[in-house]
């Protein structure tokens, strides 16, 4: 759940795979549905990211925080983040 009303739906797999299940989710949710987005060989960080079932070792030292109207947009962020430096 994002917020009421409003749920995110996450699969993961072959690329192929996954944008085949993506396609027709879309085309079922109809007019229900608001955005999507495929993202290839996705840094291992982002899943526990989302469920916050991680914490760094050695505590926190620094925390970078930024905001979006779109959860899409969040977990496209978090990708190229951990992607680009030595971050948990």
């Amino acid at each position: 759940t994002i917020c009421p009303g409003k749920y995110i739906a996450l699969v993961e797999g072959d690329v192929a795979a996954v944008q085949d299940s993506v396609h027709i989710g879309e085309k079922f949710a109809g007019e229900y549905f608001v955005d999507s987005l495929v993202i290839p060989n996705v840094h291992h960080g982002v899943f526990p990211a989302i469920t916050g079932s991680t914490m760094p070792e050695g505590g926190v030292t620094a925390l970078g925080i930024f905001e979006t109207f779109s959860v899409a947009t969040m977990i496209t962020a978090a990708d190229q983040i951990l992607k680009s430096a030595e971050l948990e």
